[in-house]
């Protein structure tokens, strides 16, 4: 079972705003969202990125069946899959001839703009997150799922093969590493237990956190810069680089599972449909008035257009997944 620790001590940072409602904000609230897909059939949303605002991916599923969207605004196409493709947990690429997604399994695909070329590894454990670098570079992080898997793993590919890279000792026992992201100079790594890596792609360090839940996304900002890091369970953190490591910039009314970085502003959602702004010179969440109740587990969009969260009934007992995508216009 997963579980959050709210930390001691921290009730004065990040100070929460309350937006209202539509009807009732003084000035409407920061972000109006909309929803263009909700109980999807083919199942539960968990990544969403985009090549541009025009060519934006979407990946999901059900445990058994992968799913790819893509396009833009309310116009989604199917992308057909190789057989077998089971759940997809994320995707990122350098371009619309170079996405990546990840998936239950040891499932790794890659798209070259005409077909899906199959790199999976033999294992029963999950990919949850990987991150395609412009010179040709992928690291891939996973774990446990219900499905199958038992401990943390990173995979690198330079190039032409894929490869296990080895954890550093205090991150051995971790049973899962969840999203990576890369600042312009390192990778960061984050997962279960308050776990945070930072390395070069062929080795990793430990980050000291100061936090035993699980951390969930790392995103950059566009062009590089200090990464900021959402997750919690029930109560939601979010944490950006300071002293020696990581360490607590904001709390949230909701566990986070998603940002993405505009300027001086990240976009964060969560559980229950939770949605923010965080100020990230102030340190400052700025609560967004919710449309659904389904998890929103990330979310992608192209500064002064259009932004996307994506989600769906997660981490229930329910047999079968729907999904839910929401669009909303980006901060500039």
């Amino acid at each position: 079972m997963l579980l959050w620790i709210m930390l001691a001590g921290c009730a004065d940072k990040g100070e929460v705003v309350d937006t209202g409602t539509p009807d009732t904000a003084d000035t409407g609230p920061a972000i109006a969202w909309e929803a263009v897909a909700e109980d999807v059939a083919e199942g539960a949303f968990l990544s969403v990125w985009g090549a541009s605002g025009e060519d934006v991916w979407i990946v999901g599923g059900q445990h058994d069946a992968g799913h790819v969207l893509r396009g833009s605004g309310s116009d989604w196409t199917a992308q057909a899959l190789p057989d077998g493709t089971p759940l997809l947990n994320w995707v990122h690429g350098t371009s619309s001839s170079d996405v990546w997604v990840a998936g239950l399994s040891g499932t790794l695909l890659h798209w070259d703009g005409s077909g899906w070329t199959d790199h999976s590894v033999d294992t029963e454990a999950a990919f949850w997150g990987l991150y395609a670098h412009e010179d040709g570079e992928v690291i891939a992080v996973g774990g446990e799922s219900r499905w199958g898997g038992e401990a943390a793993m990173i995979h690198r590919y330079d190039g032409s093969d894929w490869a296990a890279v080895a954890l550093p000792d205090k991150a051995k026992g971790l049973t899962n590493l969840f999203k990576v992201s890369h600042d312009g100079s390192q990778y960061w790594i984050v997962g279960a237990g308050g776990a945070a890596l930072a390395g070069d792609g062929e080795s990793f360090s430990s980050v000291a956190t100061g936090y035993a839940g699980d951390l969930v996304t790392v995103d950059r900002p566009p062009g590089g810069g200090d990464v900021v890091v959402v997750g919690g369970r029930g109560t939601g953190v979010v944490m950006e680089p300071g002293g020696d490591g990581l360490s607590l910039s904001a709390q949230t009314n909701a566990g986070l599972n998603g940002v993405q970085i505009y300027g001086s502003t990240a976009v964060v959602v969560g559980e229950r449909g939770y949605s923010a702004l965080f100020d990230t010179e102030s340190d400052t969440v700025e609560e967004v008035f919710g449309i659904t109740l389904d998890i929103l587990h990330a979310t992608w969009g192209e500064a002064g257009h259009k932004m996307y969260a994506v989600g769906g009934n997660l981490n229930t007992a329910e047999e079968y997944f729907h999904g839910v995508i929401l669009v909303a216009d980006a901060p500039e």
